[in-house]
């Protein structure tokens, strides 16, 4: 029989790991650590108020680009938090931040156009490439060097098609933050090679060791820097799906055109949420942080005392990258046994890419007394192997 399944998303071992990972550890008794959704629930005053504006009226269609009082409420954000000022008609308001990506590359790409990813990375980004109809072009970065990705081998890897790069710090599954010299370097690559950088921000709360700086704050970037944005992960909202995207204005108004064939706006009442979220930035995203900061530093403690496990890359986002290669087994085999043997759901760090073979990804979604059981029972998992 014939398939119509796509050539591309078939047979996506990496993705169909992560997904079987995560499928078993809501289908039973098993402390999921495979899904990346923070487990701190919505501000309450954000469901009061979005609760509110909906028995108001905002039930109806907003304009296009997004609904005005979000879309002034994020330039205030911007320009408060970065000295930053946006123009009207840089923003455009999404579907969440994955939908967010995927304009954006049907936006900028032609058939074949190219895009630069470093491995490993969110796993859904090659397959968004794909989709938009663009070419993805994986450069590896090295795990004993911080998987941090090199503005030389940035550069190696551009192009007479290459239209993009995508960029995540903090970076989701590494947990890298990248410094200010390295993202200006990108950035320089970009400027002089006239490749449009893509940040993926969706973790600035969770920048555990430095101050988060958004790439558009850098020298350069007016021309060649994209951002997407998502409310999932700073304010706890990943079942409202919202996004948007700050980029030059020729691609949101690109971007609009897509949108109007595929979910045509974002949600209202999500998008009232997000403006009382806005508003409570500071306070939310201080509770987030210090949330997942103190995982973060309890989980790394417990792993030091581990034989055969590390994770010195771990130094932001919501997940420990766990270094596992020096107990000899393999992030499947790592990953099958921590599910059969301890009923922990993790990601094997293939989902992320060949790059990422050795490693397993871990979300601090549980408290510390959960996680104190998961390192219990991992510790006789890591008995390096003889």
């Amino acid at each position: 029989m014939r398939s119509f399944v796509a050539t591309s998303l078939a047979g996506d071992r990496g993705l169909d790991e992560l997904m079987a990972a995560s499928d078993a550890a809501q289908a039973g008794e098993v402390i999921d650590l495979a899904l990346g959704d923070p487990d701190l629930d919505t501000d309450r005053r954000v469901i009061r108020a979005a609760f509110e504006d909906a028995e108001c009226g905002y039930t109806h269609y907003a304009p296009a680009l997004g609904d005005p009082e979000l879309l002034a409420a994020i330039r205030t954000a911007w320009r408060e938090d970065y000295a930053i000022t946006l123009a009207e008609n840089q923003m455009m308001v999404t579907a969440s931040g994955c939908h967010a990506m995927w304009l954006l590359l049907s936006a900028v790409l032609d058939p074949h156009d190219e895009v630069v990813i470093f491995a490993p990375y969110f796993s859904p980004y090659p397959d968004q490439v794909h989709l938009a109809g663009g070419t993805p072009v994986i450069v590896d970065t090295d795990p004993d060097k911080g998987f941090v990705p090199r503005a030389d081998a940035l550069r190696s890897a551009i192009g007479k098609r290459t239209k993009a790069v995508i960029v995540n710090t903090p970076c989701n599954p590494t947990g890298v933050c990248l410094s200010r010299d390295q993202m200006q370097d990108l950035v320089k690559v970009c400027a002089e090679t006239e490749t449009l950088l893509i940040a993926d921000e969706i973790y600035t709360a969770y920048s555990f060791g430095k101050p988060f700086v958004p790439f558009m704050a850098l020298e350069g970037s007016k021309d060649c820097v994209a951002a997407v944005r998502s409310f999932s992960k700073d304010f706890c909202m990943s079942g409202w799906r919202l996004g948007y995207v700050v980029a030059p204005a020729a691609i949101i108004a690109a971007m609009r055109q897509v949108n109007e064939s595929n979910v045509f706006v974002a949600p209202t009442v999500s998008q009232r949420a997000a403006l009382r979220a806005l508003e409570l930035r500071a306070d939310i995203q201080a509770r987030v942080h210090e949330t997942y900061r103190n995982r973060r530093a309890y989980a790394l403690e417990r792993i030091a005392r581990i034989d055969g496990l590390s994770a010195p890359t771990t130094e932001g986002s919501l997940y420990v990258f766990l270094d596992i290669r020096a107990t000899g087994l393999t992030a499947s085999e790592f990953t099958r046994r921590m599910l059969a043997e301890a009923s922990v759901s993790v990601i094997p760090g293939t989902a992320f890419g060949q790059a990422g073979e050795g490693f397993v990804r871990m979300a601090l979604r549980v408290g510390e007394e959960t996680l104190a059981q998961v390192f219990d029972r991992m510790e006789r998992i890591a008995r390096p192997q003889n």
